[in-house]
């Protein structure tokens, strides 16, 4: 019964969330444009370069569009439970096609716990955008919210170009 009713919270944030315009208008919509072996690469190198610039290991993730995990690195001295959280930021930041962070905590509490911990409010996910479309996201984590956020922006910005 409780799963139920936080089923129905859930349901009714995330309507309430789209209704008032906070996601944008890719949600639901389909990219030609995938990320590839090469993109990762490039988005984990650019991650790694960042958290050693402000001297701190972190896990990072990237997820394709559907939050698949497409690539991973846990750098040295990164938190053992920054591995879960690092995918966790990656797949919130390509549900939602927004950096994550941004629900309100008693809406985050709910929607983490009817996803068994998937959805996530932490700071630290980015959305990567090719074209104006989402392609995919990019979560560190170890550090503050603002060093994973830095971390994973840097990792989305090193192929927006593409």
């Amino acid at each position: 019964m409780k799963r139920v009713v936080l089923l129905t919270i859930f349901s009714f944030a995330l309507i309430t969330y789209v209704i008032i315009g906070k996601i944008d208008s890719t949600w639901g919509e389909t990219t030609t444009v995938k990320l590839t072996e090469e993109d990762v690469v490039k988005i984990l190198d650019a991650a790694q370069k960042k958290a050693k610039e402000i001297g701190v290991g972190m896990s990072v993730s990237v997820v394709d569009e559907g939050g698949n995990l497409l690539g991973f690195i846990r750098m040295d001295g990164a938190f053992l439970h920054s591995i879960h959280t690092s995918y966790s930021k990656a797949y919130t930041a390509a549900s939602i096609r927004r950096p994550t962070g941004s629900f309100p905590p008693p809406v985050s509490e709910e929607i983490s716990s009817i996803t068994n911990g998937r959805f996530t409010n932490l700071k630290g996910g980015m959305p990567i955008m090719i074209n104006g479309k989402v392609v995919g996201a990019v979560g560190s984590g170890s550090g503050t919210g603002e060093q994973d956020e830095m971390v994973s922006r840097a990792g989305a910005e090193a192929i927006a170009q593409k």
